[in-house]
């Protein structure tokens, strides 16, 4: 688990204070001078489980290659794509092409 910032432990205090409060985020934010984006932005931050954390997003390029392949049917070769997290989807032809572009759109 990765260690928390002197930020994260201030807003995860901040949190627990409007907890604390009874008041509604808005106005426990006035009243201490905080925007209310930020507090909204490190409070679901700071709660929000890493398994349900977006990925970074990317450019949205994709590296494509291809590699000879004997078995391939007329001489084609297999496309392989790796996406920018680091997966790579191999064995892509017309028989799977409409699946892996749904994959690969849901990802980027």
């Amino acid at each position: 688990m990765a260690k928390k910032s002197p930020a994260d432990r201030e807003w995860h205090e901040r949190i627990q204070s409007w907890r604390d409060s009874g008041l509604t985020q808005s106005a426990w934010c006035q009243q201490h001078g905080i925007r209310a984006s930020k507090f909204g932005y490190w409070k679901r931050k700071l709660e929000t489980p890493p398994s349900e954390k977006p990925m970074p997003h990317s450019s949205g390029f994709v590296q494509a290659i291809s590699q000879p392949d004997s078995a391939a049917p007329s001489g084609m070769a297999p496309l392989s794509i790796i996406l920018p997290n680091g997966v790579t989807v191999s064995g892509i032809d017309d028989s799977n092409l409409s699946l892996v572009q749904r994959l690969v759109r849901d990802v980027l």
